[in-house]
């Protein structure tokens, strides 16, 4: 039986509007010094971050990879 994985808030897609939606929020909750951040996750259909973004074109994930810091890929 699969374990059931417990979340706060889940995000349905790792598109642009997925992405930024988790982004904005984490980043939003830290700018007002909030303590505790809420466990984040996002879903994803496809083998990779947005493969899906176009209507189901197929796109060259890099743009949406450098969203993201290396520091925000460590935590």
């Amino acid at each position: 039986m699969a374990k059931p994985i417990e979340t706060d808030v889940l995000c349905i897609g790792a598109g642009v509007a997925g992405l930024s939606t988790a982004l904005a929020l984490v980043r939003r909750l830290k700018a007002g010094g909030s303590k505790e951040l809420p466990r984040v996750l996002v879903l994803e259909k496809s083998r990779a971050v947005g493969n899906h973004v176009l209507s189901g074109a197929l796109m060259d994930p890099e743009g949406l990879r450098l969203l993201l810091t290396e520091d925000e890929f460590a935590k």
